[in-house]
């Protein structure tokens, strides 16, 4: 198991694939998700995992409009 601390621009850079890319209570702080998650597509191995967990609503359209079809309530 390897921890990069960075962006996935940093990842990327590395050259490394992942089985698994989480992201935990960061959607907010992300200036451009469009390339992060395509990077992410990128980093990930074949049938690799993506996990996004954010606790919060969000008022950022984006989020909505990509996301909300996807998130789940507990």
């Amino acid at each position: 198991m390897q921890f990069i601390l960075g962006d996935t621009t940093i990842a990327r850079k590395k050259d490394v694939l992942s089985d698994l890319i989480i992201f935990d209570m960061v959607l907010h702080h992300i200036s451009s998700p469009t390339k992060t998650f395509k990077d992410s597509s990128a980093l990930l191995n074949e049938n690799g995992y993506l996990l996004i967990a954010d606790l919060f609503s969000h008022d950022q359209d984006w989020v909505r409009e990509s996301c909300g079809a996807l998130m789940v309530r507990l």
